[in-house]
């Protein structure tokens, strides 16, 4: 059985050709005449320069237990995504249980070559999706960050993109190049602050902010939510990933031209977004997102 697992971990070309050796292999190796006869491998049977034996015979089984029927395909599952207000990046589509934006299709894409079907569910609060996952619901949640806390508590792919790249986005009026570092930032008081509520910005930054003497908002919305709020002047800066910056103004409809872009080096790495699902979740759903990652590498992060 262990065989047979390791052939259905290969996908694609590769499987077309590990079948095709496995095929030469074991058409080498049989002998109509019932006994070991002269072959072109040295070494694979009982003896040098003879053909047979205990490797024929598994390369035989293998191909008998293993190889599936011709046309046989792994058979689909089913998956939910729950997922909260990340507009413009994920949207809930025009029909029930789709979903539109550069998020939803990278992950549909992937599930595509994965044969998995989803469903999508959204957008729901953030502490909802997390209350139905720690609950044991078998439901997943799109592009969030692996923190030390998730992972003792959900699964995880993967990355789906590459690490943002954090920047932080200012008034003009706050006149942001006077603070050293964004430490300096923070410890400020009087400037307010613009976060998504219930979300993680990875463990390193989640700790400074939670650690500053700022002022912050927490807001229950979206990205673009938050870039309306700066252009009101109801926050004065907010944490971006500045390679994302601009499908986020475009769907706000503000010119970010008018804003300060800065970026401070106690910023810390940050974590790539992946796909936490529930501990009820089927392995074999990571591992079929987790093959398809691997023949999709992570374009640049949305």
């Amino acid at each position: 059985m262990g065989a047979c697992a390791f052939i259905a971990g290969r996908r694609g070309k590769r499987a077309e050709i590990f079948w095709i050796v496995i095929g030469r292999r074991a058409a080498a190796m049989v002998d109509t005449r019932g006994y070991g006869v002269p072959g072109p491998v040295s070494g694979w049977g009982e003896g040098a320069g003879q053909v047979g034996g205990p490797m024929r015979l598994l390369l035989m089984a293998i191909a008998l237990l293993c190889l599936p029927p011709v046309g046989v395909v792994a058979a689909p599952v089913d998956m939910t995504v729950m997922f909260p207000d990340m507009e413009p990046f994920l949207m809930a589509g025009e029909q029930p249980g789709t979903a539109t934006g550069p998020v939803a299709d990278r992950i549909g894409q992937l599930a595509r070559d994965a044969e998995i079907h989803i469903t999508w569910t959204g957008p729901k609060p953030r502490s909802r999706i997390l209350a139905e996952m720690a609950a044991g619901h078998p439901v997943c949640y799109p592009n969030i960050r692996l923190t030390p806390d998730r992972q003792a508590q959900y699964k995880f792919t993967d990355p789906l993109f590459l690490p943002p790249r954090w920047m932080v986005l200012a008034r003009r009026q706050l006149e942001i190049g006077r603070y050293a570092s964004l430490e300096a930032l923070l410890a400020d008081p009087s400037p307010i602050m613009g976060r998504l509520l219930g979300a993680s910005m990875g463990a390193e930054l989640d700790a400074m902010l939670m650690a500053a003497s700022a002022a912050s908002l927490p807001v229950r919305g979206s990205p673009s939510d938050l870039l309306t709020l700066l252009a009101a002047g109801r926050i004065d800066y907010m944490i971006v990933d500045a390679d994302a910056l601009d499908i986020v103004a475009r769907r706000a409809g503000i010119e970010v031209a008018s804003f300060d872009l800065v970026s401070f080096p106690d910023l810390p790495s940050p974590e790539p977004g992946r796909i936490m699902c529930a501990r009820s979740v089927p392995d074999e759903i990571i591992l079929r997102l987790n093959r398809a990652l691997a023949d999709r590498p992570p374009p640049r992060s949305e």
